[in-house]
């Protein structure tokens, strides 16, 4: 009786590691990649946007032409100013946290791409790197006057 080779199952490759590598790191596996970052940054600026936007979406500014039609007294209509003008403070901060959100995104992915590919010129790498820190380095302090003062 002869018996017959069993078929060998071919092992995978080792994952090959670099100094420089996160310890909880795996190539093609749970890591923030660039498009994940870019991706996360489009669609926050676009959700974004369109928060920006509820304000003149429901309405728009109440107009003081329409006292004697659509508002009875200047009472009535300081109150919808005033409503409109809340609706736009709470939408306008929401929508620049999350523009922010989007910006340090975006930044993120140029820095991770910049630092992280090893098939891109050195050159390239380097204007990543940069757009990254100038998108950094710009919005920061527009956001801490925008939301400090």
């Amino acid at each position: 009786m002869m018996q017959q080779p069993q078929a060998q199952t071919p092992q995978p490759a080792p994952i090959q590691t670099s100094p420089y590598m996160n310890a909880g790191y795996a190539p093609g596996g749970g890591g923030f990649s660039f498009n994940r970052f870019f991706v996360i940054g489009l669609v926050l600026a676009m959700v974004s946007v369109v928060i920006l936007s509820i304000p003149s979406m429901v309405g728009g500014e109440p107009v003081s032409a329409d006292m004697g039609t659509k508002y009875d007294d200047a009472e009535e209509y300081n109150e919808a100013v005033s409503g409109h003008n809340t609706l736009s403070n709470i939408m306008g901060g929401i929508g620049g946290l999350l523009m922010g959100a989007a910006v340090l995104c975006i930044a993120m992915a140029l820095i991770k791409e910049g630092f992280d590919s090893d098939v891109t010129h050195v050159a390239l790498r380097c204007v990543l790197v940069a757009s990254g820190a100038w998108l950094l380095a710009t919005y920061i302090p527009v956001a801490l006057t925008t939301f400090l003062f």
